[in-house]
């Protein structure tokens, strides 16, 4: 007899028609049919017929048993470009969660280093007032060179000052002197102000360090 492909003619179902009569209504035209495919078309129409039309097969669609029960279901082909940018999305959160794995175990080793360095509270303050006091003798020396070299400074442009107003040629080691004490002075101030720097931070570092000692102390103790 005549046979012809359903999807020459598709049942076309809509939200008010239930599938079973839409796999009667496709069996009627093919008593032959035992296997039918389901899929949907760009316009969110439900087909049903004994073979998917070329141009929905990259679609999803399923294949169902003449009693509507599915047996197979087959994803939707995503385009290039839709699998670039799926990919790109699954390696940013791989990234992000191997940023926030990394970020654990340092912290884990920043713990242990801090629980196997130090016994009592009284350690690290120890250890943070000899870390300061080495800064602080720093500062105090740089301090001392500033003052006596814009004194100097002062003095020797004065003279150089002086030499001007009476018309005398100043002489190039005066001249040079000055530029000397000019360039020690803003590398001093520099050191000063690095090293002021430095105590701040080491101040801040000591202080989280103490604050984390007093809750993981009490955790390790309970571990004996």
């Amino acid at each position: 007899g005549d046979h012809r492909d359903l999807y020459s003619f598709p049942t076309r179902c809509s939200s008010d028609v239930g599938v079973g009569v839409c796999v009667l209504s496709v069996l009627a035209v093919n008593a032959y049919a035992k296997e039918l495919v389901k899929w949907v078309d760009e316009n969110g129409q439900v087909h049903y017929g004994d073979r998917i039309p070329p141009e929905y097969v990259q679609g999803k669609h399923e294949y169902l048993t003449p009693q509507a029960v599915v047996v197979k279901e087959i994803p939707a082909v995503l385009p290039v470009e839709e699998v670039r940018r799926l990919e790109k999305i699954a390696q940013k959160e791989r990234e992000a969660e191997e940023a926030l794995q990394a970020k654990k175990d340092e912290a884990y080793l920043q713990d242990k280093i801090l629980l196997d360095t130090y016994t009592e509270e009284r350690d690290i303050i120890a250890s943070r007032d000899a870390r300061l006091e080495t800064i602080v003798s720093q500062e105090e020396l740089a301090k001392r060179l500033i003052a006596d070299q814009e004194e100097r400074l002062t003095s020797n442009d004065a003279r150089i000052q002086s030499l001007r107003d009476s018309g005398i040629e100043v002489p190039e080691n005066m001249l040079q002197t000055s530029l000397t004490l000019r360039q020690k002075l803003l590398s001093n101030k520099q050191f000063l102000l690095d090293k002021e720097e430095e105590r701040l931070k080491i101040e801040q570092q000591f202080r989280r360090s103490i604050d984390r000692f007093r809750i993981l102390r009490p955790l390790k103790a309970s571990d004996y």
